[in-house]
């Protein structure tokens, strides 16, 4: 490589260019061309000869324009460098193509066709970008991109940028959606690095690629695979739930499996602390008005399904669990939430009038003869509940033992005042479905 005065004469020498070229060393280090008479025919090899692969050196090419004495020869300098760039088809940093493109904006003396060009530069670093992503590091593509956000630059660029990057990265992402394994990992591949406002656009590349070949079910069953972020993979859920509900034909299943992986979500540690509020929203308005209380309320009522004014509260007379005709201040319960391994949450719900929990005596022997059993009580101590989804509402499980549901509107189990509430065996469901379905309501404000 020409670094030096001695070496940069000593080729210019073996070329025959003294002639045509007199180079002069300055105190201050610099090298100036000057009284060029005539453009060498080979000037194109000289400045091939000092950048010498190395694009960082062509501010060494752009002083000799500067120190040009004529016109031809600066434009000639120009047109030569130009011809060097895109001879470089192997830069690998697109900062040095910036780098000029700058420097030709700040120059005056630039030739108009040259001034003109320069906005071609968007082809050397989009392929400088693709070289970059071949070696599928998400860091390397967003590097351009904070690189490209701080400088003044056409808005053609960025368009094809964009998508150049949206392209790339979706094509990376590819990945971990077709990985059978959900523990493969994928180190170079960091979705956190990327920009919000470039998630969305991804995430529709993405999902234009995958589901030429998979269907919406496939992908929704795997998009565990997709990220360990919370925050990115509820956005991906709901991305791909909005494609599968919005053509208007939406497959059951696919959007099951997609709300299955909305409650996995909910049920995360962090869900509430990583996850953007507006995602929370578009998630809760995703699930059933039950569901979405469960998480949002402060505080709900329990409203039994066989009459629309049987509230849940404590028994006037016992410390058994009533239904009352009205909605008093003695209904409302809030809600405190288990989280547990196998990403099904238990609930318990605690009345702040009584002072005490909604709680399942599985001790109570059943009655002979009888399915009913009378032993949903109000407590000090608490029990926990699985909440299970359908029929218009919600059905309530003791989770200790998932054998017992509770219910509520048969009038044989009224005893003067009190019509109350019991639980019946899980097996029974099906033919007591309309008794053992529940609907809630905020009572945030009771």
């Amino acid at each position: 490589m020409a670094t030096s005065t001695s070496s940069l004469v000593l080729i210019l020498g073996l070329l025959g260019l003294c002639g045509a070229f007199d180079i002069q060393h300055y105190t201050g280090g610099s090298l100036s061309l000057y009284n060029a008479t005539t453009v060498p025919t080979n000037l194109v090899s000289v400045i091939e000869s000092e950048i010498n692969g190395n694009w960082s050196r062509s501010y060494i090419v752009l002083s000799w324009a500067d120190e040009a004495q004529t016109h031809e020869l600066r434009e000639a300098i120009y047109s030569a460098l130009w011809e060097q760039l895109w001879q470089l088809k192997h830069l690998d940093n697109p900062s040095d193509i910036l780098n000029l493109y700058d420097e030709l904006s700040r120059r005056s003396d630039v030739p108009l066709k040259d001034q003109t060009r320069k906005w071609e530069l968007h082809d050397n670093i989009l392929s400088a970008l693709w070289k970059n992503t071949q070696r599928n590091d998400t860091a390397k593509v967003l590097n351009l991109y904070y690189q490209l956000s701080g400088r003044n630059i056409p808005s053609s660029w960025w368009l094809l940028l964009n998508q150049t990057i949206i392209g790339r990265c979706a094509l990376l992402f590819e990945a971990q959606l077709y990985s059978v394994n959900p523990n493969t990992t994928f180190p170079l591949l960091n979705l956190n690095l990327i920009p919000s406002n470039y998630l969305k656009d991804i995430l529709q590349a993405l999902f234009d690629a995958v589901l030429v070949l998979e269907t919406p079910l496939s992908v929704a069953k795997r998009l565990e695979n997709f990220s360990s972020n919370l925050n990115l993979l509820t956005q991906a859920n709901l991305e791909l739930y909005e494609r599968a509900s919005a053509t208007g034909k939406a497959d059951l299943l696919t959007l099951q499996a997609l709300q299955s992986n909305l409650r996995s979500l909910l049920e995360k540690p962090g869900f509430e602390r990583d996850v953007d509020g507006s995602l929370r929203g578009e998630v809760y308005a995703r699930l059933s008005k039950e569901e979405q209380l469960l998480y949002t309320a402060q505080k709900v009522c329990i409203r039994n399904v066989t009459n629309g004014n049987l509230y849940m509260h404590e028994c006037p007379r016992t410390l058994l669990m009533c239904n009352n005709d009205w909605r008093s201040v003695k209904a409302p319960f809030s809600v405190q939430r288990l989280l547990t391994n196998d990403s099904r949450p238990q609930f318990a719900f605690y009345s702040d009038y009584w002072k005490r929990y909604l709680s399942h005596d599985e001790h109570i022997p059943k009655p002979t003869n009888a399915s009913a059993v009378k032993n949903i009580y109000s407590r000090v101590l608490f029990t926990w509940w699985r909440v299970v989804y359908g029929n218009g509402g919600i059905s309530l499980l003791d989770a200790a033992t998932e054998k017992s549901v509770m219910c509520a509107g048969d009038p044989s189990q009224t005893v003067g005042v009190e019509r109350q509430v019991y639980s019946r065996n899980v097996t029974e469901f099906k033919k007591y479905q309309r008794e053992c379905t529940w609907a809630l309501e905020d009572c945030s404000y009771v």
